[in-house]
């Protein structure tokens, strides 16, 4: 009830809240039913900073789309992930920010 009701809005996920997962078997568009707010991402790139690593996510059903986190470089190396694999990218509600769009 904050935003008039056309508003044109854009949305954040609080870092703190995004949680990276292995994507489970039989992954791909239209496989495995997923939980509320969770994506089937593929790594698109990593920059490793030491134990930080900066990747680049891209939603597989939003190939538009580009999602930006840092990572442990430990969680890529357990996990295997290179770019092209495949994950799972979470995103809880509470974590989620809509804010109107600024034109200016």
């Amino acid at each position: 009830g904050k935003l008039p009701h056309s508003a044109a809005v854009t949305w954040v996920v609080a870092g703190e809240y995004l949680r990276v997962l292995p994507a489970p078997p039989g992954t791909g568009t239209g496989s495995a039913a997923l939980q509320t707010n969770q994506l089937r991402c593929r790594l698109h790139e990593v920059l490793t900073l030491g134990e930080v690593a900066v990747c680049e996510l891209q939603p597989l059903e939003l190939p538009h789309a580009l999602v930006h986190v840092n990572l442990p470089t430990a969680q890529l190396a357990e996990h295997g992930w290179v770019p092209g694999s495949e994950l799972l990218l979470s995103l809880p509600a509470e974590g989620i920010h809509i804010m109107p769009l600024r034109t200016a």
